[in-house]
């Protein structure tokens, strides 16, 4: 019988389960959960040293990625999609302006554009 990606062994420790979830193959088998027009988010502990190479296995599975500084958090935020071309800034800075209009819960989005990688 063969497991789900999903699910990992019921003995599985923390550190086996997190391994697998930064896997490429993974990573990749998130695509099948998306619409075209969907994405994905990770958030990421600048500090941890396993943190780039976690950037680099999201960036290979995804074609666009935007990595944004959470301030004064010590967080990032990575956000993968399927699109072949990525978004301007200043498509950026328009949709965190809307998204501010729309959802007043106090959140920066336009400070999360200006941090943008």
């Amino acid at each position: 019988m063969m497991r789900s990606i999903w699910k990992p062994a019921v003995n599985a420790g923390l550190e086996e389960v997190t391994q697998r979830l930064k896997t490429e193959a993974f990573l990749r088998s998130l695509h099948a959960h998306l619409k075209p027009e969907g994405l994905v988010a990770f958030n990421l502990i600048e500090r941890d040293p396993s943190t780039p190479s976690d950037i680099d296995g999201i960036r290979a599975a995804f074609p666009s990625t935007y990595l944004f500084d959470v301030p004064e958090s010590g967080n990032l935020v990575i956000i993968g999609t399927l699109n072949e071309t990525s978004l301007t800034k200043e498509r950026l800075f328009s949709g965190a302006r809307e998204l501010e209009g729309l959802l007043p819960i106090g959140l920066p989005f336009e400070r999360f554009v200006k941090s943008l990688r």
